[in-house]
């Protein structure tokens, strides 16, 4: 494993991160969490979580990514509530899932796990 910084990766063209704004990868590298790895290295096992998890679900959280989702799924501004109340049913679903496939894996993160399990009732209220 070695650290890289973003702004010289060269997977950061096809990677999941290319489009994020320079602050957000700030925070992002403060949390240890850009990091390549060896092709079927282990990146948590027991007792031994790994900080991908949380990134990757904080980044559902923040205000510039759930609000235009937010008013996409509710058709429009004027509906933005249903459409958070829709995004709250599909973040539970998503992370029930997450668990679930890690558990049939072997690999149950249930008792460790660090991520929300429910959308927070403060991005409902933004």
């Amino acid at each position: 494993m070695r650290k890289i910084d973003c702004e010289v990766c060269t997977a950061r063209v096809a990677g999941s991160v290319c489009e994020l704004p320079l602050d957000t990868l700030a925070d992002l590298r403060r949390a240890g969490t850009i990091t390549l790895y060896r092709p079927n290295q282990i990146l948590f096992g027991e007792g031994n979580p790994g900080d991908g998890e949380e990134a990757i679900f904080r980044l559902t959280l923040e205000p510039q990514t759930i609000e235009p989702r937010a008013i996409l799924a509710a058709g429009g501004l004027e509906n933005i509530e249903m459409g958070m109340a829709r995004l709250a049913f599909l973040y539970g679903k998503q992370v029930r899932e997450y668990l679930h496939r890690l558990e049939v894996a072997g690999l149950d993160r249930t008792p460790h796990v660090t991520i929300p399990l429910e959308l927070p009732t403060a991005v409902l209220a933004a």
